[in-house]
């Protein structure tokens, strides 16, 4: 005979420590595994804040992390070098294809809506940097923009800027399109490629 246990949910520090632990174990293993991605902490809260907010449970953070293990495996003299939104742009993504592949699939094959991916944001994240996590959807190019919008007429589509308006985030735009590489056109859809690939292997 089996019997359900309801698990309490995990709190914001249980997250923080399970993805501490799972760091150390995929993605930073010395003498086994060097990691491309720069092992920083606001990188670290930047996975915890993701995951918190999708519920994840441990064994599919597990999952994320093995992804993650993958997609950041790298040289030696590769070490830490990631772009810091490849970066991110990758744990997202792993993130959301363990625990929401429909947004998985929409941002990988730029059928993201806009006025769709900033209302999931807001179910998911609250208040808590939408406008940060919308840009690094906009600019990965995981987002359904037509010919023609620029990245000010999609944040004032969507509420974030008032017409005619242009703030500061517009101004760092090419932060923004640095931190992706040299283009930044579909790095959503590579990293979506290159996860399938890595999943085929299993």
């Amino acid at each position: 005979m089996h019997r359900e246990v309801t698990l309490p949910p995990i709190s914001d520090s249980g997250y923080m420590k399970l993805a501490t632990a799972y760091v150390d174990h995929y993605l930073q293993r010395d003498g086994l595994r060097n990691c491309f991605m720069n092992i920083e902490p606001h990188r670290v809260k930047n996975i915890c804040q993701l995951v918190g907010a999708l519920r994840l449970t441990p064994r599919q953070i597990q999952e994320v992390f093995r992804i993650l293990g993958h997609v950041f495996e790298t040289s030696e003299e590769n070490k830490g070098r990631l772009k810091w939104c490849l970066a991110v742009g990758s744990i997202a993504m792993a993130a959301f294809k363990v625990g929401n592949p429909k947004v998985y699939h929409l941002l990988g094959t730029q059928q993201f809506e806009p006025k769709e991916a900033f209302g999931f944001l807001n179910d998911v994240l609250g208040d808590s940097n939408i406008d940060w996590w919308f840009t690094l959807f906009l600019t990965g190019g995981g987002l359904k923009v037509n010919e023609g919008q620029t990245a000010q007429d999609v944040m004032t589509q969507v509420g974030l800027i008032e017409n005619g308006e242009e703030p500061a985030r517009l101004k760092h735009m090419g932060q923004w399109h640095e931190g992706w590489g040299h283009s930044s056109a579909n790095r959503l859809g590579e990293i979506h490629k290159k996860i399938e690939q890595i999943l085929q292997w299993k």
